[in-house]
């Protein structure tokens, strides 16, 4: 229900803004608790659990793209080949990527982003102030994904894989930074880079999703019910319904400002 995703951002938003406003009044200095064993080991255990959860969907959806592409390659000719792997929206089910894994990775992708509301929460606990990159992040990340997993959006394959692998590496630096282990400040400036360059990357599949068509043989011919001298072409898009068209728009009208969010905190910070 597109109600919820919108309830648990407004109330994320809402509370955010009263928490910092909060933390202002207190000349923003970190909450007691912050300074105690228990929150130190909360923090850790919720970078751990992200760090695990973002391992296991990583490597096991890689085994789900990689099904799926060379799963392309059983079909004889060069031109169902190509459909397979550009179009696995409109593939068989046998090759459907939402029919071999996405569906139960969508979903979790899904919860991961609300769970992912807790980073907030533990920067204002620790008296810091939420930027509106972070706020934007959270809380667009939580309605696109849900359009995508709802609308059955296919290019939310390739976000969830290249997401999942980054945040691998993110929560781990996170994990490791707790017990102030040196890091070198080019690692961090790695995992900025390689955000830029998943969401550019974001940007630019969905945008040619929403464009690019391509023809095949009608069904009647490939039955044997036609002439086979003069085939009947079918043009067929890559986006199949209204539905997963608004939801890849959506995404792309969101990932564009969040890329120039990225690229001016790599400004700053770099």
């Amino acid at each position: 229900n597109f109600k919820f995703p919108l309830l648990v951002s407004s109330i994320y938003v809402g509370l955010t803004m009263l928490l910092m406003i909060r933390n202002t009044k207190r000349g923003n200095t970190p909450w007691r608790i912050s300074k105690t064993p228990l929150f130190f080991w909360f923090n850790v255990t919720h970078n751990m659990i992200l760090t695990g959860y973002s391992a296991i969907s990583f490597f096991g959806f890689a085994n789900v793209v990689w099904f799926v592409f060379t799963a392309a390659w059983d079909t004889r000719n060069p031109e169902g080949r190509l459909t397979r792997m550009l179009d696995h929206g409109n593939a068989p089910e046998l090759y459907h990527i939402w029919a071999n894994g996405l569906v139960l990775y969508g979903f979790f992708f899904y919860m991961s982003k609300i769970y992912e509301l807790v980073d907030t929460v533990i920067l204002i606990v620790k008296g810091k102030t939420p930027t509106v990159f972070q706020i934007y992040h959270h809380t667009g990340a939580l309605i696109c994904v849900w359009a995508g997993y709802y609308y059955m959006a296919t290019p939310l394959w390739s976000f969830i894989f290249m997401n999942c692998g980054i945040h691998t590496l993110m929560y781990t630096y996170y994990t490791v930074a707790l017990f102030k282990f040196p890091i070198p400040r080019g690692f961090k400036m790695i995992l900025t880079t390689m955000q830029i360059v998943q969401t550019g990357l974001a940007i630019v599949y969905g945008t040619v999703s929403l464009f690019i068509s391509y023809n095949v043989i009608g069904e009647d011919v490939a039955k044997g019910g036609a002439d086979l001298a003069n085939p009947r072409i079918e043009t067929i898009s890559c986006v199949n319904t209204p539905g997963e068209r608004f939801a890849i728009s959506l995404n792309v009208a969101y990932l564009i400002p969040l890329l120039l969010l990225f690229l001016n905190f790599f400004r700053r910070t770099y």
